[in-house]
């Protein structure tokens, strides 16, 4: 690199790919540029407002799994799903507006010690959805 650092490892979640893929050498500077800007181009087409909601759910998986069965069971035509495990008490759950407002209702009613709070993002990542952004890279790369 330019500035005369010897980078050992570099890791992250979507951008950090590129970066990684950067610092190694394995794309130049305005490659890694297009494949962002075609990315930002793609996501609205597979991400619409409906699909932008996650909620972290802090609690043991054997209760998150309990909690995901009771809401999914009252969904009709809707969905939502386990995106990441970041721990023992600590889970990401993406689906769309209305399954995430369903999930997070019925955990407050139920006045249990389980926490949640709602993620402010674009689009719902680590899902299913994701999948079709990555379809849709083959044609930026």
């Amino acid at each position: 690199m330019d500035c005369g650092l010897q980078v050992s490892a570099a890791i992250g979640h979507p951008f950090g790919q590129l970066t990684a893929l950067y610092i190694s050498g394995c794309l130049s500077l305005k490659d890694a540029f297009e494949l962002v800007a075609g990315r930002a181009e793609i996501m609205p087409n597979h991400w619409g407002p409906e699909r932008g909601n996650m909620l972290w759910i802090g609690t043991n998986m054997q209760k998150v799994s309990g909690i995901l069965d009771s809401v999914n069971r009252r969904l009709i035509g809707d969905y939502f799903e386990i995106a990441c495990y970041h721990g023992p008490e600590s889970h990401v759950a993406v689906g769309s507006a209305m399954a995430i407002k369903s999930l997070e209702q019925f955990v407050a009613s139920e006045r249990s010690a389980v926490r949640t709070s709602k993620l402010r993002l674009t689009h719902g990542s680590l899902s299913e959805g994701s999948k079709k952004v990555q379809f849709g890279m083959e044609t930026v790369v």
